[in-house]
């Protein structure tokens, strides 16, 4: 699994990706070719990282949608102190980490914000355990980690620790998606958010039709 070292927030949808090439192989020529397309195809929907506020939104916190059960909270609080030092510290009792499924329709339904807001709030009285919903039957192929409230250098340390987690976890079956708050997308639903995520996360990992345009 290879993930390009550039970076990019999307801002219509509040999410940066990293997209992740299919084989170790592939050249780096063939590599910047698959994103050149990749992000030809978003034109204007790409910013890079560093032009992201570095630190913005409700928290510290972190909403996990569709991390697989394998991945323990204990463990998580783990990686998320390893990866987040200054967040965790920062944070009243740490980093706040909230797992979402599909049964998590309270978050789901309302806005990011508001989500957000709730989360946090929450997890600083301690009237909400980690785990929300649990009705999820089946691991997604996309898990979303979305940041918020936590530095860019911290964010990316997290996300690679927790993804690389998810992905031995489900013997490669499922490559976790990085986002982060940002002010275009606090009045959206958080559903809609994570959809988007995962389109576009999706479609930067599948790069089947762009390898045979390049004659792959």
């Amino acid at each position: 699994m290879i993930i390009i070292s550039l970076v990019f927030l999307v801002a219509t949808v509040s999410a940066f990706h990293a997209p992740v090439l299919p084989s170790r192989r592939q050249s780096s020529q063939l590599q910047m070719g698959l994103l050149d397309r990749f992000l030809g195809k978003r034109d204007g929907d790409f910013v890079q990282l560093e032009s992201s506020l570095d630190t913005f939104g409700p928290g510290p916190a972190i909403l996990l949608h569709g991390c697989p059960a394998g991945v323990t909270d204990d463990e998580l609080k783990d990686m998320i102190e390893d990866g987040a030092p200054e967040a965790t510290k920062a944070g009243v009792g740490g980093v706040i980490c909230r797992r979402i499924d599909a049964a998590s329709t309270s978050l789901l339904d309302g806005t990011v914000q508001d989500a957000l807001d709730t989360v946090v709030k929450e997890g600083r009285t301690g009237s909400s355990e980690s785990v929300a919903g649990g009705g999820a039957t089946s691991q997604p192929p996309c898990p979303v980690i979305y940041f918020s409230g936590i530095s860019n250098a911290e964010m990316m340390a997290t996300y690679r620790i927790i993804s690389s987690e998810i992905y031995e976890e489900t013997g490669g079956a499922a490559n976790a998606a990085c986002a982060k708050a940002v002010p275009p997308a606090m009045d959206k639903l958080l559903r809609q958010v994570i959809e988007e995520i995962t389109g576009d996360h999706l479609d930067a990992i599948s790069p089947d039709e762009e390898l045979r345009d390049l004659g792959a």
